[in-house]
């Protein structure tokens, strides 16, 4: 394991909880004491090119600011045709650009807000990314750090405190070499924390936990079996 955490954590940004990685057998037996880690967080999302650099934009962070968010998450998308396509490309017509990013960044860092970046893959068909299942994995992967580590480096530049290196790819999980050198390209340019976006059914399976800063997971859990 890369880190020896002395405490579990729990982070919040939107949907997404975040857990430090621990060794099992340095658990707590008794209750945590009260802890002044905290994170009030969100998600900001956009599926255009300049949508991050508009000043909707800028004004959507400040309000968060002003109700006491000090956490702020950028979802940057790419996109592939279909679940068994080998290549994963950013779309000039729905992928933010750079500068549109940074414009946010840079806004929410102004405001005294901690920063990282989540990039997801999405399919043309409609498709959930967790049934992304490439025909040629090394070819996927080779395509997915092209995308992701241009991203990776724009974090490191603004000091973003975390990166979210995948979110809900359960279909790629068996890969584990692939990822793991996924992981280690990202922490070459990166030196914050690295973070996987589990979905809540998919936490158990992943076997690359130990090669990340924290275990993350989307919390979508069923509440009920019942319609009444």
């Amino acid at each position: 394991m890369r880190k020896q955490l002395k405490r579990i954590g729990l982070l919040a940004f939107s949907s997404s909880c975040l857990f430090l990685l621990t060794d099992c057998e340095n658990l707590p037996t008794r209750p945590a004491a009260p802890s002044s880690f905290s994170i009030k967080g969100l998600t900001l999302a956009d599926w255009t090119p300049a949508g991050y650099g508009k000043t909707t934009s800028n004004l959507a962070i400040e309000a968060a600011a002003n109700v006491g968010a000090n956490h702020l998450l950028v979802i940057v998308t790419a996109y592939q045709p279909r679940r068994s396509s080998s290549q994963v490309v950013a779309d000039p017509t729905r992928t933010p650009t750079a500068e549109a990013v940074l414009t946010a960044l840079n806004k929410a860092t102004s405001l005294t807000m901690e920063v990282a970046l989540k990039p997801h893959v999405d399919v043309d068909d409609g498709t959930w990314r967790a049934l992304i299942s490439p025909t040629d994995p090394s070819a996927w992967f080779q395509s997915y750090r092209d995308f992701m580590l241009p991203w990776a480096e724009l974090a490191e530049t603004v000091g973003a405190s975390q990166f979210v290196v995948g979110t809900e790819l359960a279909g790629t999980l068996r890969h584990e070499a692939l990822w793991l050198e996924t992981i280690e390209s990202v922490r070459a340019v990166y030196s914050g924390d690295l973070v996987y976006a589990a979905s809540w059914d998919e936490a158990a399976i992943v076997t690359f936990w130990p090669a990340l800063d924290f275990v993350g997971v989307n919390f979508f859990f069923p509440v009920t079996q019942r319609s009444d």
